[in-house]
C-alpha cells in the first residue's frame, strides 16, 4: 500500500492534534485534586470518581448498585421516550457501564413486602456523556407523574457536581430548542447548535463553578 503526500501530511497533522490535546488537558488538571482517591483518571474526560446522592425524599445511585426491577423500570421508560434509541441493558452497559456513569434515581417511600423492585418507586435518570473530551450531562428523564416537584432540577445539581467531581468547571448539555428556556432559568446559556438525526440541538453551558472540589 502506498501513501501519498497528502496522506502522509494529514496523519501528521491528526498526530500533532492528539499531542495538543494531551498536553491541554494534562495543563487543565495540573492542579486538580479529586476529592476521594477512589477516582480514576481518565485521558479524554479526566477524574471519574463513583458518586451517589441521597436526601429525606429520594435517592440517586449508579445504574449498577439498583435491582433488576429497578434497571428494567429505567429501560422501558426510556425506550418509550426516547423512540430513536433502542434501550436495553446492553446499550446502557456500553455506554456509562464501565465507569458508572448512568445513574438512576428513586424515591425513598416504605416498600411492601410483594413490591417487585425493593429500591424504592423508580423516578427518573440523568447520566454523564464522556466521549466528547469534556463530559456532557445527558439522560434527563422524569417520570411524567412526578414532573413539576423539582426532581429535574434535583438530576440537573446532580450532573452539574459530577461534572465538578471530575475537575471540569463548566457543565454542558444538548437540548432541543423547546427546553432552551427551562435550562437559561438555571443559569445555562446557548453558545452552538448541531444537527442530529433530523434535529437541531442546542449546546448550553454554564459555569465556571468555582472548584469547590480541588485541593
Amino acid at each position: 500500500m502506498t501513501y501519498s503526500l497528502w496522506h502522509i501530511v494529514s496523519l501528521g497533522i491528526l498526530a500533532i492534534a492528539a499531542v495538543l490535546v494531551l498536553y491541554i488537558r494534562r495543563d487543565a488538571f495540573a492542579e486538580f485534586r479529586p476529592a476521594t482517591d477512589k477516582c480514576t483518571y481518565q485521558w479524554d474526560s479526566g477524574y471519574v470518581c463513583p458518586s451517589s446522592k441521597e436526601t429525606d425524599t429520594y435517592k440517586i445511585l449508579p445504574y449498577s448498585k439498583h435491582d433488576d426491577a429497578t434497571k428494567k423500570d429505567a429501560i422501558d421508560h426510556l425506550s418509550a421516550f426516547w423512540t430513536e434509541w433502542t434501550y436495553d441493558h446492553n446499550f446502557i452497559e456500553a455506554n456509562w457501564g464501565k465507569d458508572d456513569m448512568f445513574y438512576i434515581m428513586v424515591s425513598k417511600d416504605a416498600v411492601s413486602k410483594d413490591a417487585v423492585s425493593k429500591d424504592g418507586r423508580f423516578l427518573g435518570t440523568v447520566a454523564i456523556d464522556r466521549k466528547n473530551f469534556y463530559p456532557f450531562i445527558s439522560q434527563m428523564y422524569v417520570v411524567p407523574s412526578e414532573r413539576r416537584k423539582g426532581l429535574a432540577t434535583e438530576l440537573l445539581r446532580f450532573g452539574e457536581d459530577v461534572t465538578m467531581s471530575m475537575g471540569f468547571d463548566t457543565a454542558k448539555l444538548w437540548c432541543e430548542k423547546h427546553l432552551v428556556p427551562w435550562y437559561e432559568k438555571r443559569g445555562y446559556q446557548a453558545e452552538d447548535t448541531v444537527h442530529q438525526n433530523g434535529k437541531t440541538l442546542f449546546i448550553m453551558q454554564k459555569g465556571p463553578f468555582q472548584r469547590a472540589m480541588a485541593a
